[in-house]
């Protein structure tokens, strides 16, 4: 299980784009992939019972698919 601290989300933001506070805010769930050659990132989507809802420059994909990221595991 990959731990979620600062260190991982600023990996994980540097991979995908946005900034360690939106990953640490936005992403949900983090799985290695089955292959080991990285990891699936699945952000929350803004459905109405929501109550902050993603900023539009997130994008709107389900699933984030990254490549071999060193990331920290509990």
């Amino acid at each position: 299980m990959v731990i979620r601290n600062a260190e991982n989300h600023a990996k994980i933001a540097a991979e995908i784009g946005w900034s360690a506070a939106d990953v640490a805010q936005f992403i949900v769930h983090i799985d290695p992939m089955a292959n080991g050659q990285g990891y699936l990132l699945f952000p929350h989507q803004n459905f109405w019972e929501n109550a902050l809802p993603k900023p539009l420059r997130l994008g709107n994909d389900w699933v984030i698919k990254t490549g071999p990221i060193d990331l920290e595991h509990g």
